[in-house]
């Protein structure tokens, strides 16, 4: 909910939801999220995508459900903030927050217990360089009684860099899907037959990408430019 002068942004959590050591997360968790965004310690990647104009958004805890984010000027679109940020566990963090280990504890080095999220899958067993384990996180909320999401037990995810060796291993049957094929590899692999290998088009990727279009007036661009982007129909044909 928006207050009238749309600088007052209030979310009620879905009630029940833990994470997934089991935990519930609270309005405080969220408060605390954006505690470490702003922490200069921790120099968070995502720290500008929780600001407007250089300045904050100040998340403030109202009960256990509800959280209030003053805004500095109203923002068209300040929900697409909060797609970017993972909310992260308090019980779990706030003592590394505090003593300045926070990087440290969560990083390659970490320890498994540490990484705990809100997501279909949690963290079994992480090696550098080599895979990643995930397995199904049982206290994930669209679990029900008679049906358990997510469907698969797990997942695993292989690191290897070089997409010739990829294109083999999938080859050998050794992984069951590629992110990717390259130009190449695809045609490597239309060659081969394999009752158990399919080659699909699955149309346009989920990856996202983003234009930004100067529409400052006061901006050192050119005035062709300037007039371009200004122009409605350029920028639905873009």
């Amino acid at each position: 909910e928006f207050s009238e002068d749309g600088t007052t942004l209030v979310f009620r959590l879905r009630p029940g939801i833990r994470f997934s050591d089991g935990e519930p997360l609270t309005a405080s968790d969220v408060v605390f999220t954006f505690r470490v965004l702003n922490d200069s310690g921790v120099a968070s990647p995502l720290v500008d995508t929780a600001r407007i104009d250089g300045e904050p958004i100040v998340a403030e805890r109202v009960d256990d459900d509800t959280i209030a984010f003053r805004l500095p000027r109203r923002t068209a679109a300040v929900e697409r903030i909060f797609d970017s940020i993972r909310i992260l566990p308090e019980h779990r963090l706030e003592g590394f927050l505090s003593n300045g280990t926070l990087v440290s504890e969560t990083g390659l080095a970490a320890s498994v217990s540490n990484i705990v999220g809100l997501g279909p899958f949690r963290l079994r067993d992480y090696q550098a360089g080599e895979r990643v384990l995930l397995e199904r996180n049982p206290y994930y909320w669209r679990s029900e009684q008679q049906d358990v999401y997510p469907r698969l037990e797990g997942l695993a995810f292989e690191i290897v860099p070089d997409p010739s060796t990829r294109a083999l291993r999938l080859s050998a049957d050794e992984v069951d899907l590629l992110e990717r094929i390259s130009p190449e590899s695809f045609r490597a692999l239309t060659s081969e037959s394999h009752e158990w290998l399919r080659l699909e088009d699955l149309g346009p990727g989920m990856v996202s990408e983003r234009l930004w279009f100067n529409l400052n007036p006061e901006s050192p661009i050119e005035e062709y430019k300037k007039r371009w982007f200004a122009d409605a129909r350029f920028r639905r044909a873009v």
